[in-house]
């Protein structure tokens, strides 16, 4: 078996752009963007090509530059067909599909675009992103949450020797709404730096971004062939399914799922409880979700699980669907390399009744084991452990 490693990553969010903005702001709590991300194509180099994808391919090519970039690969000098490429997300190319249905409902199939129907597949951005970058590995598009979990599995059978692996979701008014009206979505969602409240007493629901996160998931030989900087090892992957989802739920629902996500993921890194430092949680602001997850955390790691040091990033960055499992990927990767845990926004007063060790001020101290867990909308829940690794 292969050993993993994360050796890049390139992001999207409302917390900025790249991952030098991103890292300094999540520090600080802070917001450089909303509900739509700017997003400047300036930098690409075939503009032609560029003008024919739609937002879902540009969210997704330009966090994959980043973080082929921020990870230092060459891919002149590399075996591009041994380098793969593969996604989450949950709702697809969005506005493709709701221009191309527009049209055919209100002109026929006869005024309808070619051009436009070849975005609507959820796997257009990762060709357009292959096409853009070259590379020729494994490569497919997951609806969920666990391109992650898949590309170091892939990686640790020897069927790749890198994997560019991530997350994107665009934002829709449309899908935003439908949510607001099955009262989902927090009341306190004005657009300010805090947009929900994990955690917290007063947490009402969850608040909807658009974002993209990749990270470069690599084989450490190859990673060590090529002297490329090394951001932390990946030690485990788990997962399970609910069948309520718990952003969705409205009502107590069973913990056991998400137990069983976490305790696969120790397993498989071969870790027991009191070796996990912190943990990296996928709280949305869901008045029962968040509840189910704290459940499940206690039940897995008993009398550790106060004293645990838990954060999560949605109540800035907000929950961006099929790319959160991602973006919660990165946090923890970069938390772990700068032995930092970002500060839990939107959480002033904790719940008792969670009863967790939640960090509301961003602080140093020595990591080297961390829990991120993600539990996406469709119900598919993913606990991934990192560790630090000696450079």
């Amino acid at each position: 078996m292969e050993r993993v490693v994360v050796t890049g990553a390139g992001i999207l969010s409302r917390a900025g752009v790249g991952i030098e903005q991103f890292w300094d702001n999540v520090v600080q709590g802070k917001c450089s963007e909303d509900k739509n991300i700017t997003l400047d194509l300036s930098s690409l180099s075939d503009l032609r090509t560029v003008k024919k994808m739609d937002r879902f391919s540009h969210l997704t090519l330009l966090a994959t530059l980043m973080a082929i970039e921020n990870s230092k690969m060459d891919l002149a000098q590399l075996n591009v067909e041994k380098i793969g490429t593969i996604f989450s997300t949950v709702y697809g190319s969005l506005q493709s599909n709701e221009a191309f249905a527009r049209k055919l409902i209100t002109s026929g199939s006869n005024y309808t675009s070619p051009t436009i129907f070849t975005r609507t597949v959820a796997n257009a951005c990762i060709g357009q992103t292959c096409i853009s970058t070259g590379l020729k590995g494994v490569s497919t598009m997951l609806m969920g949450s666990n391109s992650i979990g898949y590309a170091y599995d892939l990686i640790c059978t020897g069927k790749a020797n890198a994997i560019v692996a991530g997350g994107v979701e665009e934002y829709h008014a449309d899908v935003a709404n439908s949510y607001k009206e099955l009262n989902y979505i927090t009341t306190v969602d004005n657009n300010q730096e805090i947009i929900s409240r994990p955690f917290d007493t007063e947490r009402d629901g969850i608040a909807l971004r658009e974002g993209a996160g990749v990270a470069v998931i690599e084989a450490l030989e190859h990673a060590e062939q090529r002297h490329a900087p090394i951001l932390c090892e990946v030690l485990g992957y788990g997962g399970a399914f609910s069948e309520v989802s718990p952003e969705r739920a409205l009502s107590p629902i069973e913990s056991k799922p998400f137990e069983n996500s976490m305790k696969s993921a120790l397993l498989d890194a071969g870790l027991e409880p009191e070796n996990i430092d912190v943990a990296i949680l996928s709280a949305s602001g869901s008045r029962y979700g968040d509840l189910a997850e704290a459940l499940a955390f206690h039940n897995v790691f008993g009398t550790y699980a106060k004293n645990i040091p838990v954060t999560s990033g949605k109540g800035l960055i907000g929950e961006t669907i099929g790319a959160s499992a991602s973006i919660g990927f990165i946090i923890g990767a970069l938390s772990l390399y700068y032995q930092i845990i970002p500060k839990t926004v939107g959480c002033t007063k904790p719940d008792s009744e969670i009863h967790l060790n939640v960090v509301t001020d961003t602080k140093k101290m020595p990591i080297k084991n961390i829990l991120i867990n993600s539990f996406d909308v469709g119900g598919n829940l993913s606990s991934i452990v990192l560790t630090k690794i000696s450079q």
